[in-house]
């Protein structure tokens, strides 16, 4: 099959209630991906919908140098907003490379974390490629009870998503006293050598380490609920439990203060930035509970009553002075009693409109803004399905309806036609 690019784009918006998203275009790409190319690509789909540049709340990116330029080109820095699945993917990896250098004690090669996880690999990879290696592991989880249909096979990780590498130490830490017995069973050079002791309780902290960023990946890449407003608590939430662990090996020790550190370089300013304090302010489940900087909440509160002035001038351009007060709307609105996290807030919003109808009208602004493009990249999933070697003469356009149809609700889609 011919390989060709493709730049996938969905839209989001509320409706009664409930978040909705539209595969609005899957475009071939026939240029060089420069952001000039991307933005004017984007520009030129959005048109074809009707949908103005200036409507846009925000554009979430991942982290791609052309893709940045051309969302700033085009939109304004403050409307773009990188993928913050990609950046805790860095923020672990990151912390994982700068752990290369420290000795694990004594008894333990140098090399640090990726040395380790190294080793793990290649006895996943020698167990998956070796058939007597995989009946071995089966029968020793047999002869521990294990039932037919239960047995656990290690997991090999994929370099660019750093959770599938949690996943894969977790699995190999819980099939490790199988695995030395299995390698036992072989004789050769070729053997991947077992890890050792002190390894193994390495990996146990590592897995306590990094549970709490599994998590934060695992709740980030939900799709319908509100997840931007989300993003601030759950980055202060992960970096108190980090705080809270407490290893007691050298370079898992070294890991917590790289993990630290990464988050605090990658993600601190997003208190500080433009588009995420708006929406966590205007979830009710989280207001203004999780900002660490009272001038920085004292600023986003500003900005957030110009932009309910701005909002309710250009909609009601008659209505009497009196009526429209935002100081006393967006305080009452903070003063209420936040909802329980397991609440919806689009149907919290629904049930006060009437009490703040300018910070609902925000409010339905912002909290459709997605935390991640993995929208887009599953996506690419779908169209993996759609365009296989018996279709493989699928135009891009044609893909690009297809898809828009996949994401759309079969009940709109009998009153379209």
């Amino acid at each position: 099959m011919q390989m060709k690019s493709f730049l996938s784009i969905t839209l989001h918006t509320i409706v009664e209630a409930h978040l909705e998203s539209k595969t609005i275009g899957t475009v071939e790409l026939f240029q060089s991906h420069t952001a000039e190319y991307i933005g004017k690509t984007l520009v030129e789909t959005l048109s074809n919908w009707s949908v103005q540049k200036e409507n846009v709340v925000a554009v979430v990116t991942d982290s791609g140098a052309n893709f940045k330029k051309a969302i700033i080109n085009e939109f304004t820095a403050n409307k773009h907003i990188p993928c913050v699945a990609h950046t805790i993917n860095l923020v672990v990896e990151k912390a994982i490379e700068k752990t290369q250098e420290i000795n694990v004690q004594t008894k333990v090669k140098s090399g640090g974390v990726p040395a380790i996880m190294s080793k793990i690999r290649e006895i996943v990879k020698f167990v998956k490629r070796s058939s007597k290696a995989s009946d071995s592991l089966r029968k020793c989880q047999k002869l521990q009870g294990t039932i037919e249909g239960k047995y656990l096979k290690p997991i090999l990780d994929v370099r660019t998503r750093w959770n599938s590498s949690f996943y894969m130490i977790e699995r190999f830490s819980t099939l490790a006293i199988y695995l030395s017995q299995v390698l036992l069973e072989f004789n050769g050079t070729d053997i991947p050598e077992m890890v050792s002791v002190s390894e193994l309780n390495c990996l146990k902290e590592m897995c306590a380490l990094l549970q709490s960023f599994e998590q934060l990946t695992r709740e980030l890449s939900t799709e319908k609920t509100v997840m931007s407003s989300k993003v601030i608590p759950l980055i202060v939430c992960t970096k108190n439990e980090l705080i809270k662990q407490d290893p007691t090996i050298t370079i898992t020790i070294q890991l917590k203060i790289k993990l630290i550190e990464e988050l605090d370089f990658r993600c601190g300013a997003y208190e500080q930035g433009p588009v995420l304090p708006i929406c966590t302010i205007l979830d009710p489940r989280f207001k203004d509970m999780h900002f660490r900087n009272p001038l920085i909440n004292a600023r986003v509160q500003e900005n957030i009553l110009k932009m309910m002035d701005n909002d309710y001038n250009e909609t009601n351009p008659t209505v009497p002075e009196e009526t429209m007060n935002p100081p006393s709307e967006l305080n009452q609105y903070l003063h209420r009693n936040v909802i329980k996290l397991n609440e919806d807030p689009l149907v919290e919003w629904k049930n006060t409109e009437v009490i703040y109808p300018k910070l609902y009208n925000l409010a339905m602004k912002y909290l459709l803004i997605p935390a991640t493009s993995v929208p887009s990249e599953r996506l690419f999933s779908k169209a993996g399905e759609t365009v296989s070697k018996t279709r493989n003469r699928l135009t891009g356009k044609n893909l690009s309806k297809l898809l828009f149809l996949q994401s759309t609700d079969k009940n709109q889609l009998a009153h379209i036609l």
